[in-house]
């Protein structure tokens, strides 16, 4: 049993954490069980046992789910940017803490239920649909260690000025567009989703359909189960197709959390 087996089992029998197996530079691997990167994240231990046998150089990531973590690069003054903030707000509370190849770190805290922004330059929010990598992966530069870890020190809540820090601003609400009939604003939609490249596992597929479906449901105004059906279309020719229910969360998301204004895509020639 290796080392990644043990750590998986653990994380998910005593942690709850959904898993993606991945190569060394942290693409999902494809066609061993993870087509859709975060989307296909699991708790199956066979899936991921076959998966690790695959590879000489696998790694092991969770999808960040119900947590919130700050992932701090110091190749972009990630640990200069943080401490200022520290330096005015006090430590951060002691949580789960890893420390990366490059000497990064992911401080990991309980989720939030609100759309979030980046902290500051270096520092990454990330949550819901991303992947982290965990200890001990191993990558060619080094291996991700815990400093502080599941198992010695409690998840902690984020503080409250963290929260502040990061809450993203209220988006406006939906305004109805007397632009366009219903049938009109779907014809348009389809025309322009047409143009847009299909979405492929490894290469940004899930940020490219996340944005196709806030181009339909907000983009164009259309009530989800409308933009579902062109989602559907579109989905064709996606490598590999998205599930049923992936676009269904998709649609949902792009209602909740996206950031395109409502009706963006009806004014004057901004769409076909």
């Amino acid at each position: 049993m290796s080392a990644l087996f043990r750590a998986a089992r653990g994380y998910i029998e005593r942690l709850g954490l959904r898993l993606v197996v991945a190569d060394g530079e942290k693409v999902p691997l494809v066609h061993h069980g993870f087509p859709n990167g975060a989307s296909s994240a699991t708790t199956d231990l066979a899936r991921i046992d076959r998966a690790l046998a695959s590879r000489r150089d696998p790694t092991l990531a969770a999808r960040v789910g119900r947590h919130v973590v700050l992932d701090v690069d110091p190749r972009h003054g990630g640990h200069e940017s943080l401490a200022k903030h520290l330096a005015y707000f006090g430590a951060l509370p002691p949580t789960w803490q890893a420390r990366t190849p490059s000497g990064g770190s992911h401080f990991w805290f309980r989720g939030v239920d609100f759309e979030t922004k980046n902290l500051a330059k270096g520092v990454e929010v990330l949550r819901g649909n991303r992947l982290v990598t965990l200890p001990p992966s191993q990558r060619a530069s080094g291996v991700y260690r815990w400093e502080q870890h599941p198992l010695d020190v409690p998840l902690a809540e984020a503080p409250r000025w963290l929260l502040d820090a990061v809450r993203a601003p209220e988006l406006p609400q939906r305004v109805p567009h007397r632009a366009d009939d219903a049938s009109q604003r779907e014809k348009r939609a389809r025309a322009y989703l047409a143009k847009v490249d299909p979405a492929v596992s490894g290469q940004h597929g899930h940020a490219r359909t996340f944005f196709a479906a806030q181009l339909v449901v907000r983009g164009f105004d259309l009530e989800p189960d409308v933009a579902l059906g062109l989602l559907h279309e579109w989905n064709r020719d996606c490598v590999p197709p998205w599930s049923e229910r992936d676009l269904r969360h998709k649609v949902k998301e792009a209602v909740r959390r996206g950031r395109m204004p409502w009706g963006a895509m009806l004014n004057e020639g901004s769409a076909v």
